[in-house]
C-alpha cells in the first residue's frame, strides 16, 4: 500500500512538473515605432502603401498584445492590435474587426497535423506586418498588395522536410461577412525542405476579391524559394495573379549578411508590373510599372530589442509618386517584443 501512494505521488509530482513546463496562458506584447521622411512636404506614402505610412513625424506602425491558451489538444490564440497598420490596412472593416490581428483557435488531430479556424496570418508571400519577422524594416510592393490575413479555416500538416496546408476562406484579406461576398475562396500551400539548405515553397489563391455579382474570379499564385549558407542568406519570389483577363507580376530578391551574432545588413531588389491596372488602382491612365531597392540595417543589442535604419528607392517610368519618376525614402524603427506571462 505504501508502495502504491508513493508512486501516486511520483505520477502526480511529474504530472505537476509538465503542466508548469506546458505554461497553460502564454501572453506577449510588439511594439514598433519609426520615423520616415523623404525629404518633402508630403504627410504619407501613396495610398498603395499601408505600412510604415507616415511621413516626416514619429508614428507608430503596430503595438500588439497576444496570448496563447492551451486546453488539451487545443490551442485558443487571440490578438489585438492597434497603430497605423490597423489604420490604413484595415480600413474596409468595421469598427469591431479592425482591432483583430489574429482570433483562432488550434486542434490538433495528431502529431503532424492541425486544423485551425478563425483569424490568422496570411499563408501568401514571404513578408510579415511584425517588422521583426521580416529581413527589412519596410515592406516590398507585393507584400502591400497581397493580403496580411485571412479568415477561414485551415488544415496544415507538418512533417521532417516538408510541409502543406489547404484553406477555405472568407475572401481575399476580409474579416467580417459580407452578403455581397458570398462565394468562399480556396487555398493551398506546399513547402519542401532540402538538407543542403535550400527550401522551395508554393502558394496559391483562388477566389475574388470583388463582390460576387461582378463575377471576377482571381488566381494567384506565389513562388519562392531560399538558401542559407554560413552567414549569408538568399531568398527569391516570384507572384503572378490573373484576373478578367488581365494579369500583374512582381519578382523579388532578397540578400541578408548577418556580419556578426547582433547586426546585419539585408538588401531588396523589387519590380512590380501591373499592366491594367488590377492590383493597384490609380486615376494614372498608365499601366504601373515600378523599379524598387531597400537597404536595411539591423542591429539587435538585446533579445526582443531590434534597431532598424533603411534607406529606400522607388523608380517608377510613369510618374505614379506624385507625378515624379522616382522617390526615395529614410526610415529608422525600433521595435520590441516582450514575454509578459
Amino acid at each position: 500500500m505504501k508502495f502504491k501512494i508513493i508512486c501516486l505521488k511520483i505520477v502526480l509530482l511529474l504530472n505537476a512538473v509538465l503542466w508548469a513546463q506546458q505554461k497553460p496562458l502564454e501572453v506577449e506584447s510588439y511594439q514598433e515605432v519609426y520615423g520616415s521622411s523623404n525629404f518633402t512636404r508630403q504627410k504619407e506614402l501613396p495610398p498603395f502603401f499601408y505600412n510604415h505610412k507616415i511621413l516626416n513625424r514619429p508614428s507608430v506602425n503596430i503595438i500588439l498584445i497576444q496570448a496563447r491558451y492551451h486546453y488539451h489538444y487545443t490551442i485558443f490564440n487571440i490578438g489585438l492590435m492597434g497603430g497605423d497598420y490597423t489604420q490604413y490596412n484595415l480600413a474596409h472593416e468595421p469598427e469591431w474587426a479592425k482591432p483583430i490581428y489574429t482570433m483562432y483557435a488550434t486542434r490538433h488531430l495528431n502529431l503532424k497535423t492541425r486544423i485551425e479556424a478563425g483569424v490568422f496570418a496570411s499563408h501568401l508571400g514571404l513578408e510579415s506586418v511584425i517588422s521583426s519577422e521580416s529581413p527589412t524594416l519596410s515592406r516590398s510592393l507585393i507584400a502591400e498588395n497581397s493580403p496580411y490575413y485571412e479568415s477561414g479555416i485551415r488544415v496544415l500538416h507538418k512533417a521532417s522536410h516538408y510541409d502543406y496546408g489547404c484553406y477555405i476562406l472568407n475572401g481575399w484579406q476580409r474579416i467580417s461577412w459580407n452578403p455581397l461576398y458570398k462565394l468562399p475562396a480556396l487555398g493551398a500551400h506546399f513547402q519542401y525542405q532540402f538538407p543542403s539548405g535550400l527550401h522551395i515553397q508554393y502558394s496559391s489563391f483562388f477566389g475574388s476579391s470583388k463582390p460576387d455579382s461582378l463575377k471576377r474570379l482571381r488566381f494567384y499564385n506565389h513562388f519562392n524559394s531560399g538558401y542559407t549558407m554560413g552567414a549569408y542568406e538568399w531568398y527569391a519570389s516570384y507572384d503572378i495573379g490573373f484576373e478578367s483577363g488581365g494579369f500583374w507580376m512582381s519578382p523579388q530578391w532578397l540578400g541578408i549578411f548577418h556580419y556578426s551574432q547582433n547586426a546585419n545588413i539585408a538588401c531588396r531588389f523589387e519590380w512590380f508590373y501591373d499592366p491594367k491596372n488590377i492590383q493597384i488602382t490609380s486615376e494614372h491612365p498608365l499601366p504601373f510599372n515600378t523599379f524598387g531597392w531597400a537597404i536595411c540595417h539591423t542591429i539587435e543589442p538585446q533579445k526582443g530589442l531590434m534597431i532598424r535604419f533603411e534607406p529606400k528607392y522607388y523608380w517608377s517610368k510613369n510618374g505614379f509618386f506624385n507625378v515624379s519618376s522616382q522617390r526615395f525614402y529614410l526610415s529608422a524603427g525600433v521595435s520590441y517584443r516582450l514575454k509578459i506571462y
